[in-house]
């Protein structure tokens, strides 16, 4: 079911000019008197502007899911996401159940702080280098077989690392005891 329901439950919501509302609280006890939960996507992100640029420029959350907790409680996963460009003045928000399956499956699930690390480094470069994805006919194609590339050597990079880290801490412990056992006996 969908409808045009457009309101702010937050000053987080609400960008651009200032915004303050009387009916915040009230739709947010009406929500929940009802059992209803707000699905906000993962990134806070505007859903409607008013296509001014500068200073007249507003945007806002206006548009959301809003969902039966009953209904949360029994399905496995969901999602919300909000699609750009922005069609009209509103952008459209996805949402999608899961009601099967036991394990949420993401298309590339990435890690800002893994760009710390110069091994990740190297295989972003030799995947995004790499010759073969010349053979693909359009640039969307190179980038998801690239991105697909990528996602496998980050598996395999990310159990190597975990494992590495998990032998250090053991290394750790066992000098910490070592050094215990020294200076209590």
């Amino acid at each position: 079911m969908s409808g045009d329901f457009n309101i702010i439950l937050d000053s987080d919501e609400a960008w651009g000019a200032n915004h303050s509302s009387f009916i915040d609280d009230y739709f947010i006890n009406l929500f929940a008197s009802k059992n209803l939960i707000d699905i906000k996507p993962p990134k806070l992100v505007p859903t409607w502007r008013n296509e001014r640029l500068g200073q007249n420029a507003i945007t806002r959350r206006l548009d959301r899911v809003v969902v039966s907790e009953e209904l949360i409680s029994k399905i496995c996963h969901y999602r919300a996401w909000v699609e750009y460009p922005f069609f009209s003045d509103h952008a459209p928000i996805w949402f999608q159940l899961d009601l099967l399956s036991e394990h949420k499956t993401c298309p590339f699930k990435f890690n800002c702080h893994w760009l710390e690390d110069k091994a990740f480094v190297e295989i972003v470069k030799k995947v995004w280098n790499d010759p073969r994805s010349i053979t693909e006919n359009s640039a969307l194609r190179k980038l998801v077989w690239k991105l697909q590339v990528l996602k496998q050597c980050t598996k395999i990079w990310l159990k190597e690392k975990t494992k590495k880290d998990k032998d250090k801490l053991v290394d750790l412990e066992s000098d910490i005891k070592d050094l215990t056992t020294k200076f209590s006996g």
